[in-house]
């Protein structure tokens, strides 16, 4: 159902509570790299720490005999924001339930030390129920992390990035606060406040 830099995402099904979830998997040029795998798993940890309704649940996570990693989600029915655009603009009252759900969710990772880095359109998704969920922690930092790393390597869409991101500075509960600005401008112009950055 999509894939990303470090994996692809299945639709699957859970025999053992029957119920159908997304099954994310390292991709395959990844599986002998250490540290792919230790980034993978981290993801994995990051987003299981997180209890919100905005933050896209994680149920399992875990590594075949052959060493591929594996982490299991709840499965989504819906598009993401930046797929939901090129049907046409959303409107105004979307964009404030949507800046709503963003600032409620943030609110929970930062207050659990964790960093997205990597707020945009095509990491929110909309479920058929209009529900508005935070995709995509494998760029995610714990307050931990980024006090370890006086330097830390850039992460993200370079046009929804914060300025210090680009300096290699660490990431702050702020650099989301800008990206999300970010977002929320260009969900209502479709256009980026600075043009688009390569």
């Amino acid at each position: 159902v999509g894939a990303g830099g470090m994996g692809e995402v299945f639709r699957a099904r859970d025999t053992r509570l029957d119920r159908d979830v997304a099954l994310k998997v390292l991709s395959s040029g990844l599986i002998n790299s250490e540290l792919a795998r230790e980034r993978f798993q981290r993801e994995a940890r990051t987003v299981a720490a997180l209890h919100h309704p905005h933050i896209c649940a994680v149920y399992d996570v875990g590594e075949t005999p052959e060493h591929q990693s594996f982490i299991v989600m709840e499965f989504l029915q819906g598009e993401t924001l930046d797929e939901r655009l090129r049907k046409g603009p959303l409107d105004v009252p979307m964009v404030v339930d949507t800046a709503i759900a963003l600032t409620e969710a943030l609110a929970a990772a930062h207050a659990a030390g964790i960093v997205h880095r990597d707020i945009k359109p095509a990491n929110i998704h909309m479920g058929d129920d209009g529900q508005l969920r935070i995709l995509d922690l494998g760029v995610a930092q714990s307050g931990r992390e980024l006090e370890s790393q006086p330097e830390a390597p850039q992460a993200g869409t370079p046009s929804f990035l914060a300025p210090e991101q680009f300096a290699n500075a660490p990431a702050s509960a702020q650099t989301d606060l800008y990206s999300m600005g970010v977002t929320l401008y260009y969900l209502l112009t479709r256009h980026y406040p600075y043009g688009e950055i390569e």
